[in-house]
């Protein structure tokens, strides 16, 4: 990302904020969610980039709480120093193995990792700088995930960020997440349609991505960049909501593909109930609970939709890919 693009984000970002504030005063949106952390992570190592701590301190300065995401490969003492002194808020660290195994699954040497993480803890202490050990359950083990944070418990750790394994919109390929060909996901709309419920997946709403070009995407998972929305150059964060709107209920490109997606959950607790490792009233109550966040943010999103939504915009019928 460069440095234009980058404050063209911030700007767009500390906008939104405003706007935010306007709709819960019109009691449009809930008060309790106008907070905005920023989190500098993507697609690559956010500690690699030149810029990373003025990215860091223009966060700050703009009043936001700010996130790193690292694998800590590179998180060096010298680097360590100047993320803490910049005031970063937390590093979410992915070091979901170790030894032998963590070299084979992330392709980097364990032990300067290690040695990295272990002398970072010690360093923010009594500082406002918080750490937390992501965990993705990779391995679908919960044995393995409960191993690794005792390990990171013994060495200083206290906070872990704990992750099923994601398909990333069918960008990555996952076993028993083949939706396309689940007859499940056809039984889940129809329950759907039954219960006269209109289920709604809000990550694009409440994890709102910006790819390093300055594009908004339908959100994180669109590893594919399928689904663009509008440029910070061009758009505001509020006037995309309708387009994301549309893609979520086309489900086409990305939605179609991924394990977020309500029907998608749905269709893994019914072939879980075939298998006989879950049980109806647990999907009765994943289904209730999808109606109840349908009917929070579906129509207040309608509602903010039409009167962000420029009405003389084209919607790419067309995905867009890029690399």
């Amino acid at each position: 990302m460069s440095v234009e693009v980058f404050d063209a984000t911030l700007e767009r970002t500390i906008e939104y904020r405003d706007t935010i504030h306007e709709w819960v005063a019109e009691g449009l949106w809930g008060a309790e969610a106008t907070d905005i952390s920023i989190s500098l992570c993507g697609l690559g190592e956010p500690l690699l980039h030149p810029k990373i701590i003025y990215f860091v301190e223009q966060v700050k300065a703009a009043g936001f709480e700010c996130t790193v995401s690292s694998n800590g490969s590179v998180l060096t003492k010298k680097k360590a120093t100047q993320l803490i002194d910049a005031g970063l808020d937390l590093i979410q660290l992915n070091i979901a193995d170790e030894g032998e195994r963590y070299e084979e699954v992330y392709k980097l040497p364990y032990e300067p990792t290690r040695v990295h993480v272990e002398r970072f803890i010690k360093m923010i202490d009594g500082t406002s700088t918080k750490a937390s050990i992501v965990l993705v359950d990779y391995l679908q083990d919960p044995a393995h995930t409960a191993k690794m944070k005792t390990y990171w418990s013994e060495r200083g750790i206290d906070d872990f960020t704990e992750f099923e394994i994601m398909n990333r919109g069918g960008a990555l390929f996952v076993e028993g997440m083949e939706y396309t060909s689940f007859e499940e996901v056809a039984h889940a709309q129809t329950m759907f349609t039954e219960r006269n419920i209109a289920p709604m997946c809000i990550a694009p709403f409440v994890y709102l991505f910006i790819g390093y070009d300055g594009l908004y995407y339908l959100c994180c998972s669109d590893w594919r960049k399928q689904a663009p929305v509008g440029s910070v150059f061009d758009e505001s964060l509020s006037s995309i909501i309708g387009e994301k709107l549309n893609y979520l209920r086309t489900r086409e490109p990305v939605c179609v593909n991924c394990n977020h997606d309500p029907a998608n959950r749905v269709a893994d607790v019914m072939r879980d109930i075939a298998d006989g490792v879950a049980t109806q009233a647990e999907l009765d109550a994943m289904v209730s609970e999808m109606a109840m966040v349908g009917a929070m943010f579906g129509p207040a999103l309608d509602k903010i939709a039409a009167r962000h939504s420029d009405p003389g915009k084209v919607r790419k019928l067309i995905p867009v890919t890029g690399n």
